[in-house]
């Protein structure tokens, strides 16, 4: 059977490289198109129909290379480059160490010296067992710590890189020993809070009610220390909980655990904490890398550690936290264990809301100046002593302009509005409207008394309104 029925034959290559030239000198945007499309066939299968012939890509002047298309110029973002390292912000990092021996402490100092560690400024670590509370410096470390006379399953520890305050400015308060620390630092004008906790875990050998008091009694200095948090102060709570969570926006996000097999009774604490205190746990809005304790043969894991800040300063990156799975500090252990969690927080400085200027008397201040009374002289004085003392310590047009608002408002304050004194008509207006709501208050308004006091007023309305009406010329409108 002929393939090429109905087309015909071949064109010779003579003749088909004039029909190309002639095409190609008359030829318009569509007939562009068709000839490019007729090329690329032709170079991809041999031969290509085009106006009607089969014609062959060197029949048609194609050659390799002709339609590759051009290297595209890289494409310019108009939107903002993200610094990633700004200059408020600073990563923190939160562990459950399972006993911090000499070994794996000097593995955590060592490691908080690389590269991909370098930029953690603030660390807390749990379950150190440790009995002391010490403050010490360790290289470019502030270490405070919390201890407990019980070594088992208590202890924490605080570390606070020098770069944002030295270790004579930092205070640290134990509140539940081994179990709740307390450690504040001065930021640009006002504090940073953090609070380091250590949740008892559920002990066999006590009963049911006495696990549940003595976690309810951390939960409760835990909640009773935020609240006394000023608001200006940013505020960082961190540690082991022992506890799930469950979603609960705005406060808990999405990524938790949906079915925890051996969940405890207590899953409804993080958040009910997190709701009464504005709080939200960083580690629960990111996908994966949510779990942060795994079991020792793998076949379990939950999600116990968070980083709990104030709503208003979560933002967009510091709800990327996540738990570090490759952190090689004691990874040679075998057993259950806890993974890092670790996040980037924006702690900006304190600005306070800018006050209104106070007002003055414009009209008193013009006149005094043109009377030159002791007054405009003392007023003078005061203002070029005021300005003189400004300029030198923060010479700006702003503080100029407050300083002159200042002055003028002691010198000449604006005229106090004087209330017009009420008449026999509006006392006695006033006293039956007390008397209605006393009626209301008591339940009473359907008393003929009250009754009568409704009418009262509203024929005194009547007859306050209808002058005025009255008044009105004709054809005229309000």
């Amino acid at each position: 059977m002929d393939q090429n029925r109905g087309f015909r034959e071949v064109a010779p290559p003579d003749e088909a490289e004039q029909h190309a030239q002639r095409s190609q000198l008359t030829m318009n945007k569509t007939g562009k198109r068709s000839y490019q499309r007729a090329c690329k066939v032709a170079l991809a299968k041999g031969a290509a129909l085009y106006k009607g012939r089969l014609l062959t890509a060197q029949a048609l002047g194609a050659h390799e290379g002709q339609f590759a298309s051009p290297a595209k110029a890289e494409r310019r973002s108009f939107q903002p480059t993200r610094q990633i390292h700004h200059k408020f912000d600073m990563e923190v990092l939160t562990w459950n160490a399972g006993s911090i021996t000499s070994r794996v402490w000097n593995e955590i100092l060592a490691l908080l010296a690389t590269t991909e560690y370098k930029n953690i400024k603030i660390a807390f670590l749990q379950e150190s067992h440790w009995q002391q509370d010490q403050v010490y410096s360790s290289g470019p470390w502030s270490v405070l710590t919390c201890g407990s006379t019980s070594r088992d399953k208590a202890g924490l520890v605080v570390l606070v890189h020098s770069s944002l305050a030295p270790l004579s400015e930092i205070r640290s308060t134990s509140i539940v020993p081994g179990h709740l620390q307390h450690v504040m630092i001065p930021w640009q004008r006002s504090r940073i809070h953090l609070l380091n906790l250590y949740q008892h875990v559920w002990d066999s050998k006590l009963s049911k009610t006495e696990n549940r008091g003595r976690r309810k009694d951390v939960m409760t200095q835990l909640e009773n220390r935020i609240q006394r948090v000023p608001q200006r102060d940013f505020l960082l709570v961190a540690g082991d909980f022992n506890s799930h969570a469950v979603t609960e926006r705005p406060h808990i996000g999405p990524s938790v655990p949906h079915r925890v097999r051996f969940a405890n009774a207590d899953v409804k604490t993080l958040p009910s904490l997190c709701k009464s205190c504005g709080l939200t746990a960083l580690n629960t809005w990111a996908s994966g890398h949510r779990s942060t304790y795994v079991n020792s043969d793998g076949t379990y894991s939950s999600q116990i550690d968070f980083l709990l800040v104030r709503l208003h300063d979560a933002r967009r990156r510091s709800k990327e936290a996540y738990s570090d799975k490759n952190f090689p500090v004691a990874a040679y252990r075998d057993g259950s264990k806890h993974f890092p969690v670790r996040a980037t927080l924006f702690i900006p400085p304190y600005s306070p809301t800018p006050s209104k200027p106070r007002p003055f008397d414009a009209t008193a201040l013009d006149a005094s100046f043109r009377r030159k009374d002791d007054n405009w002289q003392a007023f003078s004085h005061r203002l070029t002593e005021a300005v003189v003392r400004t300029m030198q310590v923060r010479p700006s047009w702003q503080e100029l302009d407050e300083v002159m608002v200042r002055v003028s408002a002691e010198h000449y304050p604006p005229p106090r509005k004087s209330q017009p004194a009420a008449g026999p008509i509006h006392q006695e207006y006033w006293k039956k409207v007390r008397q209605i709501q006393a009626h209301k208050r008591a339940g009473t308004e359907h008393n003929p008394e009250c009754q009568k006091l409704v009418e009262d007023i509203k024929e005194e309305e009547t007859r306050s309104v209808a002058p005025s009406a009255e008044s009105q010329p004709k054809g005229s409108s309000r």
